[in-house]
Protein backbone atom coordinates (compact mmCIF):
# COMPACT_ATOMS: atom_id res chain seq x y z
CA UNK A 1 0.00 0.00 0.00
CA UNK A 2 2.80 2.73 1.21
CA UNK A 3 4.55 1.55 -2.49
CA UNK A 4 1.32 2.71 -4.54
CA UNK A 5 0.98 5.99 -2.70
CA UNK A 6 4.37 6.79 -3.12
CA UNK A 7 4.07 5.62 -6.59
CA UNK A 8 0.89 8.37 -7.17
CA UNK A 9 3.03 10.96 -4.96
CA UNK A 10 6.01 10.51 -7.79
CA UNK A 11 3.66 10.54 -10.58
CA UNK A 12 1.64 13.51 -9.68
CA UNK A 13 4.94 15.52 -8.48
CA UNK A 14 6.00 14.62 -12.27
CA UNK A 15 2.67 15.70 -14.19
CA UNK A 16 2.38 18.96 -12.22
CA UNK A 17 5.76 20.16 -13.02
CA UNK A 18 5.84 18.95 -16.67
CA UNK A 19 2.55 20.84 -16.53
CA UNK A 20 3.76 23.98 -14.46
CA UNK A 21 7.35 24.18 -17.00
CA UNK A 22 5.31 24.22 -19.69
CA UNK A 23 3.66 27.72 -18.70
CA UNK A 24 6.26 28.60 -17.01
CA UNK A 25 8.07 28.36 -20.82
CA UNK A 26 4.92 30.09 -22.07
CA UNK A 27 5.01 33.36 -19.40
CA UNK A 28 9.04 33.72 -20.04
CA UNK A 29 8.54 33.76 -23.52
CA UNK A 30 5.42 35.65 -23.88
CA UNK A 31 7.00 38.28 -21.34
CA UNK A 32 10.45 38.58 -23.45
CA UNK A 33 8.34 39.00 -26.63
CA UNK A 34 6.60 42.44 -25.45
CA UNK A 35 6.70 45.54 -27.02
CA UNK A 36 7.82 48.51 -25.08
CA UNK A 37 5.19 50.90 -23.33
CA UNK A 38 3.47 53.07 -25.44
CA UNK A 39 3.29 56.74 -25.15
CA UNK A 40 -0.20 56.93 -26.26
CA UNK A 41 -3.61 56.58 -24.03
CA UNK A 42 -5.29 53.98 -26.34
CA UNK A 43 -2.57 51.84 -26.54
CA UNK A 44 -1.26 51.85 -22.88
CA UNK A 45 -4.76 50.95 -21.34
CA UNK A 46 -4.75 47.80 -23.20
CA UNK A 47 -1.14 46.92 -22.86
CA UNK A 48 -2.20 48.00 -18.78
CA UNK A 49 -5.02 45.62 -18.98
CA UNK A 50 -3.14 42.60 -21.02
CA UNK A 51 -0.34 42.64 -17.77
CA UNK A 52 -2.92 42.63 -15.45
CA UNK A 53 -4.44 39.47 -16.97
CA UNK A 54 -1.19 38.10 -16.81
CA UNK A 55 -0.43 39.44 -13.59
CA UNK A 56 -3.60 37.63 -11.99
CA UNK A 57 -2.23 34.23 -14.36
CA UNK A 58 0.86 34.44 -12.71
CA UNK A 59 -0.93 34.66 -8.87
CA UNK A 60 -3.05 31.67 -9.88
CA UNK A 61 -0.38 29.63 -10.17
CA UNK A 62 1.51 30.57 -6.73
CA UNK A 63 -0.43 27.67 -4.84
CA UNK A 64 1.17 25.16 -7.81
CA UNK A 65 4.62 26.56 -6.99
CA UNK A 66 3.71 26.32 -2.97
CA UNK A 67 2.27 22.45 -3.84
CA UNK A 68 5.64 21.94 -5.37
CA UNK A 69 7.86 22.70 -2.96
CA UNK A 70 5.65 20.90 -0.22
CA UNK A 71 5.29 17.78 -2.60
CA UNK A 72 8.93 17.71 -3.32
CA UNK A 73 10.19 18.37 -0.04
CA UNK A 74 8.03 15.32 1.22
CA UNK A 75 9.57 13.00 -1.95
CA UNK A 76 13.31 14.26 -1.29
CA UNK A 77 13.21 12.92 2.95
CA UNK A 78 10.63 9.66 1.54
CA UNK A 79 12.94 8.64 -1.81
CA UNK A 80 15.82 7.02 -2.86
CA UNK A 81 19.24 9.93 -2.39
CA UNK A 82 19.58 9.80 -5.86
CA UNK A 83 16.02 10.37 -6.44
CA UNK A 84 16.28 13.49 -3.81
CA UNK A 85 19.13 14.99 -5.75
CA UNK A 86 17.11 15.30 -9.16
CA UNK A 87 13.90 16.28 -7.15
CA UNK A 88 16.12 19.18 -5.44
CA UNK A 89 17.94 20.53 -8.60
CA UNK A 90 14.20 20.18 -10.62
CA UNK A 91 12.86 22.53 -7.49
CA UNK A 92 15.81 24.73 -7.64
CA UNK A 93 15.46 25.47 -10.90
CA UNK A 94 11.45 25.46 -11.04
CA UNK A 95 11.89 28.25 -8.01
CA UNK A 96 14.85 30.41 -9.41
CA UNK A 97 12.85 30.66 -12.83
CA UNK A 98 9.48 31.05 -10.83
CA UNK A 99 11.34 34.31 -8.49
CA UNK A 100 12.69 35.61 -12.11
CA UNK A 101 9.13 35.54 -13.44
CA UNK A 102 7.95 37.35 -10.84
CA UNK A 103 10.47 40.34 -11.03
CA UNK A 104 9.77 40.51 -14.95
CA UNK A 105 6.21 40.77 -14.15
CA UNK A 106 7.26 43.80 -11.37
CA UNK A 107 9.31 45.34 -13.51
CA UNK A 108 6.89 45.13 -16.59
CA UNK A 109 3.93 46.97 -13.95
CA UNK A 110 6.28 49.51 -13.51
CA UNK A 111 7.39 50.43 -16.94
CA UNK A 112 3.65 50.37 -17.76
CA UNK A 113 2.80 52.81 -14.85
CA UNK A 114 5.18 54.88 -14.98
CA UNK A 115 4.20 55.15 -18.99
CA UNK A 116 1.12 55.90 -17.79
CA UNK A 117 1.72 58.86 -15.65
CA UNK A 118 4.08 60.23 -17.73
CA UNK A 119 1.41 60.13 -20.60
CA UNK A 120 -1.09 61.88 -18.22
CA UNK A 121 1.12 64.50 -17.67
CA UNK A 122 1.56 65.31 -21.06
CA UNK A 123 -1.88 65.53 -21.75
CA UNK A 124 -2.64 67.90 -18.82
CA UNK A 125 -0.02 70.01 -20.73
CA UNK A 126 -1.66 69.66 -23.83
CA UNK A 127 -5.18 70.27 -22.65
CA UNK A 128 -3.11 73.76 -20.63
CA UNK A 129 -1.54 75.16 -23.97
CA UNK A 130 -4.54 75.09 -25.97
CA UNK A 131 -6.61 76.76 -22.96
CA UNK A 132 -3.93 79.45 -23.38
CA UNK A 133 -4.11 79.34 -26.75
CA UNK A 134 -7.69 79.75 -27.37
CA UNK A 135 -7.14 82.80 -24.67
CA UNK A 136 -4.60 84.59 -26.49
CA UNK A 137 -6.53 84.21 -29.71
Amino acid sequence: MKLQEHLQNVSGFHSVMKIFTDWLITGETSLSKLKTPSKLVEPITKQIRAHREFQDDVEAHKEIVDRLDRTGTYLKYYGAKHDAIVIRNQLLNIKLRWKRLLWKTEERSRLLNSAAREDKRVGCLLRFSAYVIMMVL
